[in-house]
């Protein structure tokens, strides 16, 4: 938190989940010798402290100063930025903060949600405004883009960009954040990993740690010489079997009951269990739901005309520029942007 800044400053936004350098030294474990890393900030998770009841008391006074927002946003990159560069000397890294300023296509989202005049509607306007502002400060940067996809649902911009090889599956990536969907990305990248960012407390999941996530998520104890399901085929298809969001569960029964009895049915059918689940269960709609959760059918969805959408929002800039940003922060911003480690680019 800056010198003299209130415990409203929006630096409480971001502060928590600025993971410390030394506890990044014990968590994180990525082979990252080929010199590029795609860093994919999620926005909901970021952006989690409009939705903690805790926190409800400050929302006032953060969303008074939109300018102090935008800086300590920039601010949270340059912390990932700097103790990358540090580690790795030579290291290649583009961020990517991914966010939908519409409602998305999805027919299982609640539309009422964008509606401006209740309080959900006035958090999600804000933080739009937010990133649309810093956006457009992006092109300073040669290594920063913030994608809206503008009713395409946020969890299927990095598919897109993975497609147009704005983000290069043959390199490493680092998805910053709390849900489960992104697991499903670990298919599409050499060297994936999963990180589950808080200031006092970090967890990172790797390519098939899908599983430990939930283990962990509900406090169940993994056995000693346990085998854990093969996440990158299951991810999709677990969430259709438990719900995600606002699709409800297909059975009714506790979080590891359920998890028991999908386990039970992947291990007795591992190279058909997908069609073994839908015969035991029963049930049309566990199909219906894989298409709405699954990464491969919902690529399909997306018209050309929002992957163009997408596409032309990558920052292209080849360096960053130093003179225009100093300008920035002393004209644009109430508190400076710690620019240093963010133009060493």
């Amino acid at each position: 938190m800056a010198m003299g800044a209130s415990m409203t400053d929006s630096s409480i936004i971001f502060n928590r989940k600025k993971v410390k350098y030394a506890l990044l030294d014990t968590v994180l474990d990525m082979d990252l010798d080929n010199k590029t890393l795609n860093v994919v900030i999620d926005s909901r998770t970021l952006f989690d402290i409009f939705y903690i009841e805790f926190y409800h008391n400050l929302i006032p006074d953060l969303i008074k100063d939109s300018n102090n927002t935008v800086a300590e946003l920039f601010n949270f990159i340059g912390h990932y930025n700097n103790y990358f560069r540090k580690k790795f000397r030579n290291l290649n890294i583009k961020f990517t903060i991914i966010y939908n300023s519409g409602p998305d296509n999805r027919e299982t989202k609640d539309f009422t949600i964008w509606d401006k005049k209740n309080a959900k509607g006035c958090k999600l306007a804000y933080i739009n405004f937010v990133l649309n502002k810093a956006q457009k400060i992006t092109k300073y940067f040669k290594n920063i883009s913030i994608i809206d996809g503008k009713g395409i649902d946020n969890h299927l911009i990095p598919l897109v960009l993975i497609e147009n090889e704005d983000i290069n599956y043959v390199h490493s990536a680092l998805f910053i954040t709390d849900d489960e969907f992104f697991f499903q990305y670990s298919k599409y990248f050499k060297n994936f990993a999963l990180l589950k960012a808080s200031n006092s407390i970090a967890k990172i999941y790797g390519k098939q740690d899908y599983w430990k996530f939930l283990y962990e998520k509900n406090s169940y104890k993994i056995k000693e010489n346990q085998v854990l399901i093969d996440s990158e085929l299951t991810t999709a298809s677990f969430l259709a079997y438990k719900g995600y969001e606002d699709i409800t569960p297909i059975v009714d029964l506790k979080p590891k009951q359920l998890m028991a009895a999908f386990e039970k049915n992947y291990f007795a059918n591992k190279d058909t269990f997908i069609m073994s689940l839908e015969a035991k269960l029963n049930n049309p709609e566990f199909n219906k739901r894989l298409h709405k959760l699954d990464l491969e059918f919902l690529n399909d969805t997306i018209l050309q005309e929002d992957r163009s959408c997408i596409y032309s929002q990558v920052n292209n800039s080849t360096k960053s520029c130093n003179n225009i940003m100093y300008s920035l922060n002393s004209k644009s911003f109430n508190e400076v942007i710690n620019l240093q480690f963010l133009l060493e680019v």
